[in-house]
């Protein structure tokens, strides 16, 4: 039998502690999640609580921009680049690319418009640079997305759950430009200042796209908090590495989000 992952077992410890039951599909992937005369597919750690538009909204970084710019929720703008050898493609995107990073002031950020934990992301400051990057991207067969840079020293994640923020953590560059903590950002606290007002946007931020279980990254910048992604699914393994805290942190809320989804 498979070894289960330390993360998952932690979430599926939770769902256990409230009476939830396991049944493995595929090793470390797919279980059926079961509690009295209810049953659900539990892909990986999601609990499934976040409608398929939403999930799928959230998964674009430029959709997800488009809808919390029409909500008035502040965000980094994130603009859509479709693949160059997509059959759909109906203009240059090179071109375009090449002219938005004019309006960004030659300093920005491309990266696959699905992407997660800092993979295949790049800071850019030359045509030349942009058009290298996007083939990469595109050669992967991938969409991407374009965004300013903002500077910013710390990066924080808000963990928003049925309409509350539950967890909050602040992330802090080590040698990159990132704030990835699988390219090795440390985990530190939110300033107490900033928790009502960072708080409130996420929340903002998870009910504007209609996510009810979710972790929303944002900025402090020069013009204030400003969201730069939202993730649908929960991914909490290296904030709770190695500290007991942390993790009791993460297994009540995942407690609680087992409780929502059997209610």
């Amino acid at each position: 039998m498979t070894a289960i992952r330390p993360y998952l077992r932690m979430v599926q410890s939770a769902g256990a502690s409230v009476g939830v039951s396991f049944r493995e599909i595929e090793a470390n992937q797919i279980y059926y999640a079961s509690k009295e005369d209810k049953r659900f597919a539990m892909y990986n750690v999601d609990l499934g609580l976040n409608d398929s538009s939403s999930f799928n909204i959230a998964k674009s970084k430029a959709s997800t921009h488009s809808v919390l710019s029409a909500a008035g929720v502040p965000s980094i703008e994130h603009r859509f680049l479709l693949n160059a050898n997509s059959k759909y493609t109906s203009e240059d995107v090179f071109d375009k690319a090449e002219h938005i990073l004019g309006q960004y002031g030659s300093d920005a950020v491309v990266k696959r418009d699905d992407g997660a934990q800092g993979e295949n992301v790049f800071r850019v400051g030359s045509k030349e640079e942009l058009r290298d990057r996007l083939k990469h991207i595109f050669g992967l067969e991938l969409n991407a997305a374009i965004s300013p840079y903002r500077s910013s020293d710390l990066e924080y994640r808000v963990v928003v759950l049925n309409g509350e923020a539950r967890l909050a953590f602040s992330k802090s560059k080590t040698g990159s430009w990132k704030h990835n903590l699988s390219h090795g950002a440390s985990v530190g606290e939110v300033e107490p200042s900033l928790e009502a007002p960072l708080f409130k946007l996420a929340v903002q931020a998870a009910g504007s796209i209609g996510l009810v279980f979710c972790s929303v990254d944002v900025l402090n910048t020069a013009d204030g908090l400003q969201v730069l992604e939202v993730n649908s699914s929960v991914f909490l393994s290296e904030f709770i590495k190695d500290n007991a805290q942390r993790e009791e942190q993460a297994f009540r809320l995942f407690q609680d989000a087992f409780r929502l989804k059997f209610q």
